[in-house]
C-alpha cells in the first residue's frame, strides 16, 4: 500500500524530497557520455522553459482574462487555483504577474509554512489571506487565490467563491476531495461549484454527452482544453 506523507510545511516538504532523490542517485552508477549529454541537454531545456508558459498556463491564461478580468476589467467573481507543489505556485505567480493579473492585491498566496497570525504586514499570514478572500468582492480586492495542498485543510473560502481549479493532479484523489471542500460546503450560496482540470486537446473525440454529465447534483466538473507542448 502506498503511503502518502502531508508537511505542514511546503518549503520543507520539497527540500526533503530534493534530499531523498540526490541520496538515491549516488548509489546508481555512474553516467555515460550519452546520459550526460542527455542531461545536459535538459538543463538546458528547464533553464529556458522556466520562464516561459507551457500550454496548461496558457489555458489558465485565458481563462482567467475571460471569466476573472474580461477585457481588461476586474469582475466580481473569484477563482481558487491548487498547485501541489510550492515551486509551482510561485512559477505561476511570476507568469500570472506579468500577465497583470496580480497587482494591487488582486492576487493572493497560501501555502504550508507560511505564520498563522502576523501583525508586521498584511496578507502575510494564513488568517489575514483568508479573511481577504471571505470578505465580499466589494470590500476586498483579490480575486485568485494561489494555493497549496496546505490550505486544503480546515479553511472555508465559500463565501464568495465557486470556481477551483486543480493545476495539478495529486497522487492521493482524496486531496482533490479535499481542495473542492473549501468551497463545495455548507454557507456556499452558488447553486453550483465549478470544478476545474487540464486534459489534453481531443480527449473528448469520442466522448458522448452522457458521459460528461456532473458528477453530483451540486459539484459540475470542467475541463481546460490544453494542447500539450512537445
Amino acid at each position: 500500500m502506498r503511503r502518502t506523507t502531508t508537511f505542514a510545511n511546503d518549503e520543507e516538504a520539497e527540500t526533503i524530497r530534493d534530499d531523498a532523490l540526490e541520496t538515491a542517485s549516488r548509489h546508481s552508477h555512474g553516467l555515460n557520455a550519452e546520459e550526460r549529454a542527455l542531461l545536459a541537454k535538459l538543463k538546458d531545456y528547464a533553464a529556458h522553459a522556466a520562464d516561459v508558459a507551457d500550454s496548461k498556463a496558457r489555458a489558465l491564461i485565458v481563462w482567467l482574462k475571460t471569466n476573472i478580468k474580461p477585457n481588461d476589467r476586474w469582475s466580481d467573481r473569484r477563482v481558487i487555483i491548487f498547485t501541489e507543489y510550492r515551486t509551482t505556485q510561485k512559477w505561476l505567480l511570476g507568469l500570472l504577474a506579468a500577465e497583470g493579473l496580480a497587482g494591487d492585491h488582486r492576487l493572493l498566496t497560501i501555502f504550508g509554512g507560511m505564520p498563522l497570525k502576523d501583525a508586521a504586514g498584511q496578507y502575510n499570514d494564513r488568517e489575514s489571506v483568508k479573511a481577504a478572500f471571505q470578505a465580499s468582492p466589494n470590500e476586498s480586492p483579490v480575486r485568485i487565490l494561489l494555493a497549496t495542498d496546505a490550505a486544503s485543510e480546515g479553511i472555508n473560502l465559500q463565501n464568495h467563491c465557486y470556481q477551483l481549479f486543480h493545476y495539478e493532479i495529486p497522487w492521493n484523489p482524496n486531496r482533490m476531495e479535499q481542495r473542492n471542500g473549501r468551497v463545495d460546503r455548507h454557507g456556499q450560496k452558488n447553486l453550483e461549484v465549478y470544478v476545474h482540470h487540464f486534459v489534453g486537446k481531443g480527449f473528448d473525440a469520442n466522448r458522448s454527452d452522457s458521459e460528461t454529465t456532473p458528477v453530483t447534483s451540486k459539484v459540475t466538473w470542467n475541463f481546460c482544453i490544453a494542447q500539450l507542448s512537445r
